[in-house]
């Protein structure tokens, strides 16, 4: 068996511990992020670079807390803001291994493309981001400020746990930058969510029976789950506030809960429901429309217990201005590194940037490697395309941190 050869540029050094991250599952709501976190920690042990686990807040009194993420904090020579990249260390499931036409935590390299789940979102953006580490911590001289560095383990559970600690435990930054996959432009923004459980409630009996099924829950779920899969949310928004939302807004039932087998008509169930927001399309539209339907519903299946409506959590849209400091000094640095003019815009999925916008905090959030199959079978990264985001991220924070803020 021949042995790697060490590696001997950036980006090689950068596809070496890509590939050992690969390698590590860290499927969220599957695997503990600790050996992730433990793997970063000791690459950045070994490279001399200053680094903390940050700790989830325990959901009960002696519980040992998990570590959650890592924060590195480059403090600078001179004051100025502080600026935040962000990564997550866990992943999508693989899902169906047969799918996979390679190993999805082998790591292999097939002409030029690197291949594993994570790969793309976001190990490889966790290896650049502390190899940027690494080269800054030796740059505190030129800076006016602080570069931290957010490594998030709690991300694709939905959690979102590293930032939420980040936030309430160590700081709020001028700035923070999410570093998912994909440079042909910069998202400065993204549609909120707000989900609900809807319990559906029956009376229980047994299929069986001679008499005919009264107020099963399962088929009262149907009638909800077709009212809601129906309504045409395209008609209830103003397109000229949601000029840059050109998606619109999206209704998805998620899951669906309930039922013990083939004989019991079951007594309740329960349908997860996922609204994705717009700027016209708000929380409390969303929050009225589904009222409605469940009650069109409740309404003519009068003799069941009227179904309940359980808010889980909400984030609103949000869209950076053209003048923002961090997406206009952003769109200077990635323009030039790639020598092209890149664009922005509003991508469709949510992400932290909308829990960041209820705190002021402007961010990016998303800007990377060429992918392909993210979430998907066989995703993978082109290795040509590490290089220059690289220097994109350089750029930045040379940028922001590497000269004084002007005064405005």
């Amino acid at each position: 068996m021949k042995k790697a050869k060490p590696p001997t540029t950036l980006t090689d050094s950068i596809v070496a511990l890509t590939s050992t991250l690969v390698k590590i599952p860290a499927q969220g709501g599957v695997d503990s992020p600790r050996a992730m976190l433990q793997a970063i920690s000791s690459w950045l042990t070994n490279r001399a670079v200053s680094h903390r686990l940050l700790l989830a807040t325990p959901e009960k009194a002696g519980v040992v807390p998990e570590a959650v993420a890592i924060v590195i904090e480059i403090t600078g020579a001179h004051p100025g803001p502080t600026y935040c990249f962000d990564a997550c260390v866990d992943t999508a499931p693989a899902g169906n291994l047969a799918s996979w036409s390679r190993p999805p935590f082998a790591a292999q390299i097939d002409e030029g493309w690197l291949y594993g789940r994570g790969a793309a979102d976001s190990k490889v953006a966790v290896a650049i981001l502390c190899h940027l580490a690494e080269e800054f911590q030796k740059r505190r001289s030129e800076m006016h400020g602080k570069l931290t560095i957010l490594l998030d383990g709690d991300e694709h559970t939905g959690r979102f746990g590293g930032v939420k600690e980040y936030i309430a435990k160590v700081e709020k930054p001028a700035g923070l930058v999410i570093c998912y996959p994909g440079n042909d432009r910069i998202a400065i923004g993204a549609r909120g969510f707000y989900r609900v459980a809807i319990g559906v409630h029956g009376t229980a009996q047994h299929a069986g029976s001679s008499q005919p099924v009264k107020d099963s829950a399962a088929t009262k779920a149907l009638l909800i789950g077709a009212k809601l899969t129906n309504c045409k949310l395209a008609e209830l928004v103003d397109k000229t506030v949601d000029a840059a939302f050109t998606f619109g807004p999206k209704l998805t039932i998620t899951a669906i809960h309930g039922g013990t087998g083939f004989a019991q008509v079951p007594d309740l169930l329960t349908l997860n429901v996922d609204v994705r927001l717009t700027p016209s399309f708000t929380a409390e539209r969303a929050r009225q429309l589904i009222k409605d339907l469940v009650g069109e519903v409740d309404s003519i299946r009068p003799d069941a217990k009227p179904c309940s409506i359980t808010e889980e959590e909400s984030w609103p849209p949000y869209q950076l201005a053209p003048e923002d400091r961090l997406s206009r000094t952003f769109v200077e640095a990635a323009s030039e590194a790639h020598g092209k003019p890149i664009g922005t815009f509003v991508c469709g999925p949510s992400n932290i940037g909308c829990y960041l916008a209820s705190f002021a905090v402007p961010a990016t959030c998303g800007f990377g490697v060429n992918f392909r199959n993210i979430h998907a079978a066989d995703e993978a990264i082109e290795i040509a395309s590490i290089a220059p985001v690289v220097d994109s991220y350089r750029k930045l924070a040379e940028k922001l941190l590497c000269q004084p803020s002007k005064k405005v």
